[in-house]
């Protein structure tokens, strides 16, 4: 692909989507994850991917606050950090999906593996083809898988993850112990069968109501 500057046309070896050029593989790459993998810094906005839009790479989500995000595809490995006040749905992971720093949240997972750090105050709803592992984690609740979109059955071959097979509520936390926390049990399993999700690409009216997260557990 070519393109032209002045009267000199450069041959670029890797060319983003959107038209840019690089020379640089490692540059091409970064590039790609920041504006097509990735939601970072934003503050009350509906963020969306949708079919074919991620199509399993990785994806990273960071530093939201108060925002609803829908990743309505596959993905390899995903990395959610510092989010407080986000509801949040996270389609079908071949990989393991990181939480981290995640405060007043409700989070909708499928992976092959969910894995907690540093989150307080949450509700996650879970699929995990494995045993999920909190650490540095209190006063959250851990539900069935909830989600529902268009595809999603597709979805989850794709990332090789069976709907029938679900350890969500094999919970192993690391922290048990831990004295810098408050008292254990630092979760709480609800086996009712919750409310679906059934996410469209459209913002959702439903907000994160967590107040009773803690009360509950304390």
């Amino acid at each position: 692909i070519r393109t032209s500057t002045g009267n000199a046309e450069v041959k670029f070896k890797y060319t983003a989507p959107d038209g840019k050029g690089f020379q640089n593989r490692t540059a091409y790459r970064k590039y790609l994850f920041a504006k097509y993998y990735s939601f970072s810094g934003r503050d009350g906005d509906f963020l969306c991917k949708r079919q074919g839009e991620i199509d399993g790479q990785a994806f990273n989500l960071s530093r939201l606050t108060d925002c609803e995000v829908q990743l309505l595809d596959h993905s390899d490995q995903v990395l959610a950090d510092y989010l407080n006040g986000c509801r949040v749905f996270i389609g079908p992971s071949a990989g393991s999906v990181f939480l981290r720093n995640c405060e007043n949240c409700s989070i909708t997972v499928a992976a092959k593996q969910l894995r907690t750090r540093d989150c307080k105050n949450c509700r996650f709803y879970v699929y995990s083809k494995t045993e999920p592992v909190i650490e540095m984690t209190e006063d959250v609740e851990i539900r069935r898988f909830n989600g529902v979109y268009k595809g999603m059955e597709k979805h989850f071959a794709a990332a090789c993850l069976d709907l029938k097979v679900n350890l969500w509520d094999k919970v192993f936390d690391f922290s048990k112990r831990d004295k810098d926390l408050g008292p254990a049990p630092h979760y709480k399993l609800i086996k009712l069968v919750p409310t679906p999700w059934n996410a469209t690409g459209e913002r959702s009216t439903k907000r994160p109501r967590l107040g009773s997260v803690t009360t509950e557990l304390n």
